[in-house]
């Protein structure tokens, strides 16, 4: 060969080799360039880039391996398939493509492919990635509940690798479903030594000792969840209702509202908030809060009952009336027909108000105050024989209470029943020395019979006793007239007009006396 000719070759093959280099790096660029994208997060150019260097080196097990994974990751979990099945297969023993496919299958369903495949990478695989592929059958044992199952699998994981937190993790919620609380509530517990950051591991440990009722336990991790993240509006809720079963509610309103101010629209939080604020007899906000979760749910009857209540006591009673009303409509055995019954007498609104202390009466044939406050409502209808009827049974279930008889007298004198009237103003006369309207009633009873010296004895008791009463001394001087004494007779008429100077029968008689 000339030697042209042998310059000419060397330059070629020179060509050659520098061509295969430069498409080597260009394979090389273009791998490193979609791992790195994946790595990024930017799976639509890492697929691109993974596309273009399978295009050219088709059977290349990490291109394959993570165009699948940007593939899933992107939400393309059926095309993903067969890059991650293809990747595996081109490598048995790479623990990160059976880790892969395996998780994919488990998401897709596939729960007798991905056991293959974990079992696969335990029988094949260094001792030290087997942690991840039990605790893979593990997570297929617990998604398919079968616990037991999955506890063993997890156990090995915990074998193999003890500072895997994820496979604690895994098994307290194995415990936790076959309701075995201690040893879930140690293997959360053993999750969050190793790494004291997981808030929502700690919200389901504290979670699981207020079902197991270690309520001062789950109190305390709450309260590490609120101090680590202070946003954490349903830890707030959670420990409200922990002081709450313990009756602080200073602290169970405080943690509440802050829960509110984070912005919970937890039905559950307005329900604890309601009820909080009754207890402490705010009942502004009581009202408010049970009209938001009004709004929000339906409320029990003793919703409506404290709701009621709180507008009873802030003397709205429109309202108070229509909710104590929807309360004792929803159950019937509730004890507010008195109350709703009194608030109905302070509308005026007698007829409806007998109904609720008739009702009242059936549900506690010995209320004795039902029956006094239905005497009233029929005197306010100028019902006076059913006033007398209910007043009569009043007394007779409280004997000893002088208002009962009171009324009672004052309703026999108003149909006229003036012999039992007397006999009840004399029991009050008798219970109270100091009573000036039942001994002037007895008086006049008296001055009625014609009996005037007995008239006399208790019309100078009652003036006495209330001096500035001008109808006593009125019927006073009448008695004394009739009994013949006039000089007595004109010095009590002269006080009616003092007391009253336009009484006509005390001016009449004063200038027939003198």
């Amino acid at each position: 060969m000339q030697r042209g000719e042998m310059r000419r070759l060397i330059v070629w093959i020179s060509v050659v080799i520098l061509g295969a280099a430069f498409s080597a790096f260009a394979q090389e660029n273009d791998l490193e360039k979609g791992i790195s994208a994946y790595k990024n997060g930017n799976y639509a150019e890492a697929a691109t880039l993974l596309r273009a260097e399978l295009a050219k080196s088709p059977d290349s097990k990490e291109a394959n391996h993570y165009l699948g994974m940007s593939l899933w990751k992107s939400g393309q979990a059926d095309s993903s398939l067969p890059y991650l099945k293809k990747a595996y297969q081109r490598d048995l023993k790479n623990a990160d493509y059976t880790i892969a496919l395996g998780d994919l299958y488990r998401e897709k369903g596939m729960l007798a492919e991905a056991e293959a495949v974990y079992q696969a990478g335990i029988a094949v695989g260094k001792k030290s990635h087997k942690a991840r592929f039990y605790y893979g059958l593990g997570m297929l044992g617990l998604e398919a509940d079968s616990l037991n199952s999955a506890i063993v699998n997890l156990m090995h994981a915990r074998e193999a690798d003890s500072k895997e937190v994820k496979v604690y993790v895994a098994l307290a919620e194995a415990y936790a479903k076959q309701k075995v609380n201690s040893l879930a509530i140690d293997n959360y517990r053993q999750a969050l030594t190793l790494d004291s950051t997981l808030i929502d591991i700690r919200y389901d440990l504290a979670k699981l000792l207020y079902k197991d009722r270690q309520f001062n336990e789950s109190l305390i991790e709450y309260r590490k969840i609120v101090e680590a993240s202070p946003s954490y509006k349903d830890a707030y809720y959670q420990i409200a209702h922990l002081y709450f079963l313990g009756k602080r509610y200073p602290e169970a309103i405080e943690n509440g509202e802050a829960a509110a101010k984070l912005g919970s629209t937890d039905v559950g939080l307005t329900r604890l908030l309601s009820t909080l604020y009754y207890d402490t007899k705010d009942y502004a906000k009581a009202v408010d809060t049970f009209g938001r979760l009004a709004q929000l749910d339906s409320l029990s009857a003793q919703e409506y009952l404290e709701w009621g209540r709180s507008y009873q006591y802030l003397k709205r009673n429109a309202e108070a009336i229509t909710t104590l009303e929807k309360a004792v409509e929803m159950d019937s055995s509730l004890d507010v027909h008195f109350d709703v019954g009194t608030l109905l007498y302070g509308e005026g609104r007698y007829p409806e108000a007998i109904t609720h202390y008739e009702k009242k009466i059936q549900a506690d044939p010995q209320s004795a105050s039902a029956y006094l406050n239905m005497g009233f409502s029929y005197i306010r209808l100028q019902k006076y024989q059913d006033a007398v009827k209910a007043f009569r049974k009043g007394v007779e279930l409280r004997p000893d209470d002088l208002q009962s008889h009171l009324w009672l007298a004052q309703s026999y004198a108003m149909v006229d029943d003036l012999e039992q009237a007397k006999n009840e103003y004399t029991v009050v006369a008798k219970m109270d020395s100091t009573d000036a309207a039942s001994r002037r009633y007895i008086g006049f009873y008296y001055l009625m019979k014609k009996d005037y010296p007995l008239a006399i004895t208790y019309l100078q008791r009652a003036t006495a006793l209330e001096p500035g009463d001008s109808q006593a001394h009125l019927w006073l001087a009448q008695a004394f007239l009739l009994n013949h004494e006039g000089k007595k007779a004109l010095v009590e008429y002269r006080r009616v007009l003092q007391l009253d100077p336009n009484n006509k029968e005390a001016q009449k008689r004063v200038k027939i006396l003198e």
